[in-house]
């Protein structure tokens, strides 16, 4: 990627921006979807990547290489989810034991 372009998304040029977008963002999405397994989320994944990147793009070094600062936030992105995932877990409901509940109910 060209280091103009990348200045100019720097300075808020939005077609420096878009050219970045269409530069990187097959990669990315191909990353992400290798990493969490679903389309959808990793369509989700990619454009919260993106936007990340966009607000935050006057913040990297000028001679940083912004293909692996965009993955970076993309798995940041995908580990934040995945950590989610495993953090809210569904539990069975307790089951109730019924021959002592029926049987409390005759008696």
């Amino acid at each position: 990627m060209d280091i103009a372009v990348i200045e100019r998304a720097r300075n808020g040029d939005e077609e420096a921006s878009v050219l970045i977008y269409e530069n990187f963002s097959p990669q990315i999405h191909r990353y992400v979807y290798r990493l969490v397994g679903h389309a959808e989320l990793a369509d989700d994944i990619t454009q919260e990547t993106f936007l990340k990147a966009f607000q935050g793009i006057k913040s990297i070094a000028r001679d940083s290489n912004i293909g692996a600062w965009l993955y970076r936030i993309a798995s940041n992105a995908c580990f934040d989810v995945l950590r989610r995932r495993k953090l809210i877990s569904w539990l069975p409901m307790l089951e109730r034991d019924d021959k002592s509940e029926s049987g409390k109910r005759e008696a």
